[in-house]
Protein backbone atom coordinates (compact mmCIF):
# COMPACT_ATOMS: atom_id res chain seq x y z
CA UNK A 1 0.00 0.00 0.00
CA UNK A 2 1.40 3.24 -0.69
CA UNK A 3 0.92 6.71 0.76
CA UNK A 4 -2.45 8.03 1.30
CA UNK A 5 -2.48 12.11 1.07
CA UNK A 6 -5.19 14.69 0.25
CA UNK A 7 -5.37 15.82 -3.37
CA UNK A 8 -4.53 19.35 -2.50
CA UNK A 9 -2.00 20.72 -5.04
CA UNK A 10 -1.51 17.51 -7.06
CA UNK A 11 -2.64 17.01 -9.98
CA UNK A 12 -2.76 13.23 -12.22
CA UNK A 13 -2.93 12.42 -15.76
CA UNK A 14 -3.82 8.87 -16.70
CA UNK A 15 -3.07 7.74 -20.36
CA UNK A 16 -2.45 11.67 -21.24
CA UNK A 17 -6.04 12.56 -19.91
CA UNK A 18 -5.11 15.39 -17.38
CA UNK A 19 -8.50 15.22 -14.92
CA UNK A 20 -10.24 18.37 -15.14
CA UNK A 21 -11.12 18.15 -11.47
CA UNK A 22 -8.52 17.73 -9.27
CA UNK A 23 -8.13 14.76 -7.03
CA UNK A 24 -9.58 14.89 -3.40
CA UNK A 25 -7.08 12.03 -2.37
CA UNK A 26 -3.92 10.41 -4.37
CA UNK A 27 -2.10 7.15 -3.41
CA UNK A 28 1.57 7.61 -3.71
CA UNK A 29 2.61 4.03 -5.30
CA UNK A 30 5.06 2.15 -2.91
CA UNK A 31 6.26 -1.22 -3.35
CA UNK A 32 6.47 -4.14 -0.44
CA UNK A 33 9.53 -4.33 1.70
CA UNK A 34 8.20 -7.69 2.45
CA UNK A 35 8.95 -9.33 -1.33
CA UNK A 36 12.74 -10.51 -0.32
CA UNK A 37 15.08 -11.78 -3.11
CA UNK A 38 16.52 -14.66 -1.54
CA UNK A 39 17.92 -16.48 -4.29
CA UNK A 40 20.82 -14.78 -5.10
CA UNK A 41 21.83 -14.28 -1.55
CA UNK A 42 22.95 -17.59 -0.28
CA UNK A 43 19.90 -17.40 1.98
CA UNK A 44 17.61 -19.98 1.71
CA UNK A 45 17.12 -20.34 5.54
CA UNK A 46 16.85 -17.19 6.62
CA UNK A 47 15.00 -14.15 5.20
CA UNK A 48 17.32 -10.72 5.62
CA UNK A 49 16.50 -6.97 5.85
CA UNK A 50 18.13 -6.47 2.61
CA UNK A 51 15.52 -4.64 0.07
CA UNK A 52 14.29 -7.05 -2.70
CA UNK A 53 16.21 -6.70 -6.08
CA UNK A 54 12.80 -6.83 -7.68
CA UNK A 55 10.33 -5.12 -6.12
CA UNK A 56 6.74 -5.28 -6.14
CA UNK A 57 4.70 -2.55 -6.41
CA UNK A 58 0.83 -2.52 -5.59
CA UNK A 59 -2.50 -1.27 -6.71
CA UNK A 60 -3.24 2.38 -5.67
CA UNK A 61 -6.37 4.20 -5.82
CA UNK A 62 -7.22 8.23 -6.28
CA UNK A 63 -10.99 9.96 -5.61
CA UNK A 64 -11.98 12.72 -7.72
CA UNK A 65 -15.09 14.80 -7.86
CA UNK A 66 -17.12 13.71 -9.97
CA UNK A 67 -16.82 15.01 -13.62
CA UNK A 68 -18.93 13.05 -16.33
CA UNK A 69 -16.41 13.56 -18.98
CA UNK A 70 -13.72 12.17 -16.62
CA UNK A 71 -15.05 9.83 -15.69
CA UNK A 72 -16.61 8.58 -19.37
CA UNK A 73 -13.10 8.75 -20.62
CA UNK A 74 -11.65 6.87 -17.95
CA UNK A 75 -14.52 3.82 -17.69
CA UNK A 76 -13.38 3.77 -21.47
CA UNK A 77 -9.58 3.34 -21.11
CA UNK A 78 -8.09 -0.10 -21.20
CA UNK A 79 -4.30 -1.59 -21.47
CA UNK A 80 -1.42 -0.15 -19.36
CA UNK A 81 -0.55 3.41 -19.84
CA UNK A 82 1.91 5.99 -18.32
CA UNK A 83 0.12 7.36 -14.77
CA UNK A 84 1.54 10.88 -13.83
CA UNK A 85 1.53 11.92 -10.89
CA UNK A 86 2.55 16.15 -10.13
CA UNK A 87 3.31 16.95 -6.52
CA UNK A 88 2.64 20.12 -5.41
CA UNK A 89 4.70 23.40 -5.63
CA UNK A 90 6.96 22.10 -8.27
CA UNK A 91 8.51 19.03 -6.21
CA UNK A 92 8.48 16.38 -9.08
CA UNK A 93 6.71 13.99 -10.32
CA UNK A 94 5.87 10.07 -10.26
CA UNK A 95 5.56 8.70 -13.20
CA UNK A 96 4.31 4.73 -13.13
CA UNK A 97 2.87 2.82 -15.80
CA UNK A 98 -0.19 0.88 -14.70
CA UNK A 99 -3.74 0.29 -16.29
CA UNK A 100 -7.52 1.33 -14.87
CA UNK A 101 -8.40 -1.51 -12.31
CA UNK A 102 -11.89 0.06 -11.48
CA UNK A 103 -13.88 3.12 -12.07
CA UNK A 104 -15.81 3.25 -8.69
CA UNK A 105 -19.50 4.29 -8.48
CA UNK A 106 -20.61 7.71 -8.02
CA UNK A 107 -20.81 8.08 -4.34
CA UNK A 108 -21.80 11.28 -1.93
CA UNK A 109 -18.98 12.91 0.32
CA UNK A 110 -19.99 14.48 3.69
CA UNK A 111 -20.46 17.66 2.45
CA UNK A 112 -22.80 16.63 -0.36
CA UNK A 113 -20.61 16.77 -3.61
CA UNK A 114 -20.46 13.49 -5.58
CA UNK A 115 -16.88 11.30 -6.16
CA UNK A 116 -16.19 8.05 -7.30
CA UNK A 117 -12.53 6.03 -6.96
CA UNK A 118 -10.29 5.03 -9.52
CA UNK A 119 -7.85 2.05 -8.65
CA UNK A 120 -5.03 1.52 -10.42
CA UNK A 121 -3.16 -2.16 -11.32
CA UNK A 122 0.70 -1.17 -11.89
CA UNK A 123 2.40 -3.18 -14.87
CA UNK A 124 5.40 -1.84 -15.40
CA UNK A 125 4.30 -2.15 -19.33
CA UNK A 126 5.46 0.99 -21.90
CA UNK A 127 3.88 -0.88 -24.53
CA UNK A 128 5.88 -4.52 -24.40
CA UNK A 129 8.69 -2.59 -22.52
CA UNK A 130 9.19 -2.84 -19.14
CA UNK A 131 10.13 0.42 -17.44
CA UNK A 132 10.29 1.06 -13.44
CA UNK A 133 8.74 3.57 -11.52
CA UNK A 134 10.57 6.92 -12.35
CA UNK A 135 10.56 10.28 -10.07
CA UNK A 136 11.56 13.15 -11.66
CA UNK A 137 12.37 16.85 -10.49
Amino acid sequence: MGLIVEGHGFSVAHAGLSMAQKPITVEIPGWTKAELERTTQGNTGVKTARAATLKKYEQFTHQFPFDPDDYAKLQALSGSAAHVITFPDGTGTLTIYAEVLQVGTISEETDGRPVYDVTFLVTNLNGNTETAPVYGS
